[in-house]
């Protein structure tokens, strides 16, 4: 009775220390991640719009075609944004005076950036091309209803 007494305690022990561990790759926000299917997250709001705005299948693919471009046009620039402090803190850790090259990759972070937005800017108004007028209204009026609730949530 003792020995089965102590068995349990360490099993319950073991399982208390390693369950964070066990689920400590998944996140709140992508409640699959690391599932492998995290690529597809834009696409579960997409079905779920698909439905809200009566999309047909042609104009879901080419939505769909549009976020895969501006993703792969997207890449090259979300990695020299991820590289650029990396990038910045060698340079300043072999010369600490040497500001303004560090400045210089940071300047080039912010043409990143600058890009990486008018791409998503162009996909975007691509995908709204898409859309009928009044697929637009009723996309207007979600966004509307989504604003409404976050202020609500930020009071």
């Amino acid at each position: 009775m003792k020995k089965l007494l102590i068995v349990s305690t360490i099993v319950v022990g073991i399982t208390i220390i390693a369950s964070p561990l066990v689920h400590a790759h998944r996140s709140r926000a992508v409640p699959y991640a690391g599932s492998g299917i995290e690529e597809l997250a834009p696409f579960a709001k997409l079905r779920w719009l698909r439905a809200e705005l009566d999309l047909t299948d042609a104009q879901a693919r080419e939505i769909r075609s549009i976020v895969f471009e501006v993703r792969d046009s997207n890449a090259a620039h979300r990695e020299a944004i991820r590289a650029s402090i990396g990038l910045a803190a060698g340079v300043l850790i072999a010369n600490p005076d040497d500001i303004d090259a560090a400045r210089r990759i940071f300047e080039e972070r912010s043409a990143a950036e600058t890009q990486l937005r008018e791409n998503i800017l162009l996909g975007v108004s691509k995908a709204l091309g898409v859309l009928s007028p009044e697929q637009r209204q009723r996309l207007s009026e979600i966004v509307d209803e989504h604003r409404a609730r976050r202020s609500e949530w930020r009071r």
